[in-house]
């Protein structure tokens, strides 16, 4: 498991931004976000308790289509979700149970001990990009994101490994 989790997401890199003055886009995409970068230089961090998100009412009011609300519903599935994994089953990644869990538990068939990974995101060369992976510009105080998961999600919907919606 560990090999599959290393290979598709970079362990360390020493490129974070630090400071909450940068932008963050995507690969192909010219929209800039603001306010996605905490600065955890300047001392305690003030966080959402319940349900912290960057999502605002007029975010909301301003979608035009489903395909804009279901990427405003995966966006803060990601953002309140972080730390609970949950992105990883959005993106219908499904990591292998342990050996040692399969062999004390009979429950545990064939199936649960294969990954599944969508062909959206094996398609990818993740060999060399990970799916994690960002450039720092430092000098323009910009994050540039190489792949929009949450893009991809909505874009396809209508597969079995994603969007329980449809």
């Amino acid at each position: 498991m560990v090999v599959i989790v290393s290979h598709f997401f970079s362990a360390s890199r020493g490129s974070y931004p630090l400071t909450a003055d940068y932008v963050v886009s995507f690969v192909g995409d010219d929209t800039e976000y603001e306010n996605l970068i905490l600065n955890r230089q300047a001392g305690n961090i003030t966080t959402h308790p319940i349900s912290g998100t960057s999502v605002t009412s007029s975010d909301i009011n301003a979608a035009a289509n489903v395909e804009e609300l279901l990427y405003l519903v995966y966006k803060m599935r990601q953002e309140i979700f972080f730390a609970e994994g949950r992105r990883v089953i959005d993106l219908g990644i499904k990591l292998p149970v342990a050996d040692y869990e399969a062999i004390s538990n009979g429950d545990v068939s064939e199936e649960h001990q294969v990954p599944q990974i969508p062909s959206f995101i094996s398609s990818l060369n993740l060999s060399d990009y990970p799916l994690d992976n960002f450039t720092n510009d430092e000098g323009n105080k910009k994050i540039t994101i190489d792949y929009d998961f949450t893009k991809m999600i909505v874009n396809n919907k209508s597969s079995n490994e994603v969007v329980p919606f449809f």
